[in-house]
């Protein structure tokens, strides 16, 4: 009875978590491009919120991430580990939305990218996988600065892969700006600025949004899930 009880508890939190949607879906696991979907449901009844649009993914492609649920795949497929170039698959919750603007339009929690604002991919880090405002970083041998030269990260979303910060599996993956089309990424999902911004000005933390990145091959998988974020 405590196992029913407890899968019941995990399916009803999945469930709820479904309000709006982004769907990324690439050819393969070794595509480095992709369209995004966008979803978003009201009572019993969805929509379609933009025409899809076209996103970067890894250098390398995808790989299965660590998300709020396990999809089930074939043995040999590659798990996302990390440096290893690869975009996390799987089913993940949305996070803080970051820019270099004091705020910028959102529903979601923002933090301003100021010169202090790092993200640790130190596998030894006790921080690993986590947004920081630090100016002492002797401690900490690798990371990424937010506040970066260029306008990559000039506003994005975190994306809530390896929430336990598992060591080595993974770490600092977001929804930011690409740069240039077509121009892989180290591990994120990219897009053009215009893209994120329409993202970014819909998204609402009260719905739980929810990114779906898979090869289309699971498509029919997540459909199973999610049977209301029909492409036609």
């Amino acid at each position: 009875m405590f196992k029913i009880i407890q899968v019941i508890v995990l399916l009803s939190t999945i469930i709820k978590a479904d309000n709006q949607i982004i769907l990324v879906l690439s050819d393969d696991f070794n595509s480095t491009t992709a369209k995004l979907f966008t979803f978003e449901k009201k009572d019993k009844h969805y929509s379609r919120v933009f025409l899809p649009f076209s996103v970067n993914l890894g250098r390398s492609g995808l790989a299965w991430g660590e998300g709020i649920r396990e999809i089930q795949h074939k043995a040999g497929e590659p798990l996302k580990r990390e440096g290893d170039g690869k975009s996390p698959a799987g089913l993940f919750k949305l996070g803080t939305a970051f820019g270099y603007e004091q705020n910028i339009s959102t529903k979601l929690p923002y933090i301003y990218a100021d010169k202090d604002l790092i993200c640790v991919d130190d596998v030894n880090s006790t921080y690993y996988n986590q947004l920081l405002h630090v100016s002492d970083r002797d401690n900490i041998k690798s990371y990424e600065n937010m506040r970066r030269k260029d306008n990559l990260y000039e506003i994005g979303v975190v994306v809530k892969h390896n929430e336990n910060n598992t060591p080595s599996h993974g770490s600092c993956i977001f929804l930011h700006i690409q740069k240039n089309q077509n121009s892989p990424t180290s591990g994120c999902t990219s897009m053009s600025k215009e893209s994120l911004k329409k993202l970014l000005d819909w998204l609402d933390y009260k719905k739980e949004p929810l990114l779906i990145q898979i090869p289309k091959i699971y498509y029919k998988d997540i459909l199973k899930i999610y049977p209301w974020i029909r492409l036609r």
